[in-house]
Formats: C-alpha cells, sequence, structure tokens
C-alpha cells in the first residue's frame, strides 16, 4: 500500500467524550459551520480527503501529536494513513509501528478460535482441562472455562488481583502462577468484570496446546494469513524498540514519555501498522480477507461477534469484541497511547485508529476519532467538540495557581494569625488550620479514588500520575502550600504561648 500522510487540518469531533458533553453547549460557537466533506444534504462521503479533514482537525484541536488510520469498505481500503509526528518529529505514516493496546485481546481471542476450530480446545471445557498449571485460590478455578476466559466472566477481578500495581511477571508461565494464589472475586460465569489476566491464561493456554511460543503461535494463526507482515507481539514496550515514546497529554501540549512497565503479553501487546489493519479490518467486516483463506471461517468470526452467555446484563460481551448496535469494537489504553477498532458487518465498514497520546483525564482518545469516522461511513456529518482536556487543564492550572497563592499568603500571615488566636485552646488552633491539609489528604486518597472512579481498575501510582498529571501537580502544590502555612502558623503560635 502507498505510505502517505495527513492533510491539512479541518474541524474536530462532535462525539468527543462523555464528559464533553457537559460542555458542548457553552462551546457551541466552536463547532459552528459545516463540517468538511458534507454533501449539500448535510451528509458526508466517506473520502479519503473527509476522513484526512476529520482526523487532522481532532488532533490539532486536542493537541495529540500524531495518529495512524485505517479505513475499510469491503475489500477496498478507503484510507491508511499517518497524520502528524511521532516523539521523534518524525512523520506518521501508515507503516509506522504503533502499539494497539487491548485491541490486541481480538487477535488473542482468534488464536484461541484457531485451536477451537481445529478441535484442539473446546470453549466450555474447563481451562484446567488443557492448562493444568492454572489455579486460583480455591476450587472455583477448576470451573472456569475458556469461554468465560474470553468474555471476561471467569470471576477473576483487578478488585483482587491488581495486576499493574502489583508485582510484574516477565512471561505468561509467571503471570499464570501468580494467579494461583488469588481468590476470585465472584464464581465463574456469574459477574462480567474486565480483567488483562484473563487474555494472558488464554495466550498461555495457546502456547501450551499449541506448542509454540504465544508470539510464534500469532504468527503463524493470525498475521501470516493474512499477510500483516509488520505485526508482532510482545510482553513490554520495551521489548519493541521501534515503537517510538508516546506522550502524555497536558495543559494542552504533549510531553514524550517512556510508558510505564506493565505484563501487556496476550492482553495488550501488539504491535502493528495501519497498513497490517486494514488487512485486519477486511476480514472482520467482510468475514474473509482481501486474498487467501483467513486463519478462521466466516462462522467462527460471527460467533466472536454473538452477545455473550456467561453473565446475565453482560450481552454486549463478545469473545475478544465488545458489542454495539449492529457492529462491533474494542478500544486500548496505555498511558501514552489509545487505540480504537470498529466493524459494521451490514455495511462492509471497518475502521482502526492509535493516538500517540495516552489516557487522560479529557477523554482525548482513539475511540473519539473512531466514531466519528464510523458515522462518516454511515453517511453522518460528524464534527469535532470543544476542546475538553484543555478546559479541564486550564481549571486545574487555576487551581494550581490558586492553591500556591492561598499558601503563600496564610504563612505572610502566620504571626499575625498567631498573636490573634494563639492564646486559645490547641485544639480550636488545629481546627482551623486543618483545611490547609486538606489537598495531602486528597493526594493520599487519590490511589484509591482514582480505583473507585476507573470502575475497580488497578492501576500504579507512576501510572496514575500519567493520566491525571495536572490533578497530582495541584494536589502536590497545595499539600506544600497546605504544609508550609500550618508550619508556619504553628511556629508562630508556639512563640505566642511561650511568651505569655
Amino acid at each position: 500500500m502507498t505510505v502517505e500522510t495527513g492533510t491539512p487540518p479541518a474541524r474536530r469531533t462532535g462525539r468527543a467524550s462523555r464528559a464533553g458533553a457537559v460542555l458542548l453547549t457553552a462551546a457551541a460557537v466552536l463547532a459552528a459551520g459545516a463540517p468538511p466533506g458534507a454533501a449539500a444534504d448535510g451528509t458526508a462521503a466517506l473520502t479519503p480527503a473527509a476522513v484526512d479533514a476529520f482526523v487532522t482537525g481532532y488532533l490539532d484541536a486536542n493537541g495529540v501529536p500524531g495518529a495512524v488510520v485505517a479505513v475499510t469498505e469491503g475489500e477496498r481500503v478507503v484510507r491508511v494513513a499517518g497524520y502528524g509526528h511521532d516523539s521523534t518529529g518524525a512523520p506518521m505514516t501508515a507503516d509506522s509501528p504503533v502499539p494497539v493496546a487491548s485491541m490486541s485481546k481480538s487477535f488473542t481471542a482468534m488464536s484461541v478460535m484457531r485451536l477451537v476450530e481445529e478441535g484442539s480446545v473446546a470453549l466450555d471445557a474447563p481451562v484446567v482441562e488443557y492448562l493444568p498449571e492454572f489455579r486460583v485460590a480455591d476450587s472455583r478455578g477448576d470451573e472456569i472455562t475458556v469461554r468465560q476466559l474470553l468474555d471476561h466472566t471467569s470471576g477473576l477481578s483487578d478488585t483482587t488481583f491488581p495486576e499493574k500495581s502489583g508485582p510484574l511477571p516477565a512471561t505468561l508461565e509467571e503471570r499464570v502462577a501468580q494467579l494461583g494464589e488469588v481468590e476470585p472475586a465472584a464464581a465463574p460465569g456469574t459477574r462480567y468484570s474486565y480483567h488483562n489476566p484473563n487474555y494472558a491464561v488464554a495466550a498461555r493456554l495457546v502456547e501450551v496446546v499449541g506448542g509454540e511460543p504465544f508470539a510464534d503461535r500469532l504468527e503463524s494463526d493470525v498475521f501470516a494469513p493474512l499477510g500483516m507482515d509488520d505485526s508482532t507481539t510482545v510482553g513490554d514496550l520495551r521489548d519493541a524498540p521501534e515503537v517510538p515514546r508516546g506522550h502524555v497529554l497536558m495543559y494542552g501540549g504533549a510531553v514524550a514519555a517512556d510508558e510505564p512497565s506493565w505484563f501487556l503479553d496476550g492482553s495488550s501487546g501488539v504491535v502493528t501498522t495501519a497498513d497490517d489493519l486494514a488487512e485486519w479490518l477486511v476480514l472482520h467486516a467482510t468475514g474473509h480477507p482481501r486474498s487467501g483463506t483467513g486463519p478462521v471461517s466466516p462462522d467462527t468470526l460471527a460467533a466472536m461477534r454473538a452477545p455473550g452467555e456467561g453473565a446475565a446484563g453482560e450481552a454486549d460481551a463478545g469473545l475478544g469484541w465488545n458489542l454495539e448496535g449492529a457492529g462491533a469494537g474494542h478500544g486500548g489504553w496505555l498511558f501514552t497511547y489509545t487505540s480504537q477498532q470498529i466493524v459494521l458487518p451490514e455495511s462492509g465498514h471497518g475502521i482502526a485508529v492509535v493516538l500517540n497520546g495516552g489516557l487522560n483525564t479529557g477523554g482525548v482518545e482513539a475511540r473519539v476519532v473512531a466514531e466519528g469516522l464510523a458515522e462518516l461511513a454511515e453517511g453522518g456529518a460528524p464534527e469535532v467538540g470543544p476542546p475538553v482536556l484543555a478546559i479541564v487543564d486550564g481549571v486545574m492550572a487555576l487551581l494550581t495557581l490558586a492553591a500556591a497563592a492561598l499558601g503563600a499568603a496564610a504563612v505572610l500571615r502566620a504571626p499575625r494569625w498567631a498573636a490573634a488566636r494563639a492564646r486559645g485552646p490547641v485544639r480550636r488552633l488545629v481546627l482551623a488550620s486543618a483545611p490547609h491539609l486538606l489537598p495531602l489528604a486528597l493526594l493520599a486518597g487519590l490511589h484509591p479514588i482514582a480505583e473507585f472512579v476507573f470502575n475497580g481498575r488497578d492501576a500504579s501510582w507512576w501510572q496514575l500520575l500519567h493520566v491525571t498529571p495536572t490533578v497530582v501537580v495541584w494536589l502536590v502544590t497545595g499539600s506544600l502550600a497546605g504544609l508550609a502555612a500550618v508550619g508556619a502558623r504553628a511556629r508562630h503560635a508556639a512563640r505566642v504561648r511561650r511568651s505569655r
């Protein structure tokens, strides 16, 4: 395929983020006018120019340095391109290597389904039948089926096994061994809980049943049949030096950063290109590859996107895919990249997007771009919404300045404050100064607060800093300012009390 880069910027997407909806009315003036590529009747044509205008508009409006995109319709590749630049300053292109994060689960699931088609594995058989080393802390582990790994109803959860903040394994075998001390959060098949180690176990099963390393099996099972010659899988991004550093998005800019170490194999480790993703999308959107024989049959592809059977209320969970309406997709986030794929089998469209900016508090992610392109594919006219992250970070910057100013003022006023209050009860002095320690309390509780907000998902402190940098800057500034204020008040109050 031709290596192409994006064209000049246009406007930005209206499906931005859930948080963006709150601010949409106030920012409506930013979205006035018809978006590029719009037809006379208000719909938009799915053309390379329309794709370019939408993607570049979103990147520019949100301060994302670069992206790669693949858009297909039937067997036709509408657009494979790179936009912007990577962390070295080099242009992003259709063959730039990018990590696709949790989109990798779709690839792992397909490798498992190859074994199912071969008759080597049964989806509803216990995992231990094929992987005797798999154990959890109680006998419920013997009931976990292969299907339950793939649709996240195994009962395993971040709440009982913090997979990112705990000790990191070096291999799939080590990851499976770590689960031997883990108490399941629920009985198998009774609750949906998105948990990366489910796919590490699935990948280890592929290794053991297939008789060769997971990366080799993924190559022979999936990449080679589809002609995805520039794709691989790794356990840590440090094992893929060809992938440039991604970025942390903050204060309207992007800071190049190494991806914090965490175990990716099986769940999040695929590295690929826009060119290769186009081949993958054609397979899923049409049921067959552009040439040759696909990795699995059309019936198996459909089964992977069928409503889940494992847990009530989670009919939108397929095998390596999430279901929505007539389509299916799967997103992914690292702390320095995000990704999203969407396939629409009824219309034959496929869309994949990878941004080189990581998870953030403003909802700037590949999902928003992919959903906008899906709207474009369905004849809609997507618009770029308000710059939510810039607004959030602007608020955080003001809060940071206010915290520093309040702390400085409290230090300067400490002598007068002490003179007026120091002769009262100590308890009253403590209560009067306690509000200055609120940022410190919030900083100490940030990790559990973040876990609650992210529905129990685990992250280390270092990883959390990548997601909420401006929040951490505010809380650290407020904590230091508060400690300085309390310290100054205590020092002056002690002097006044000694002088009585």
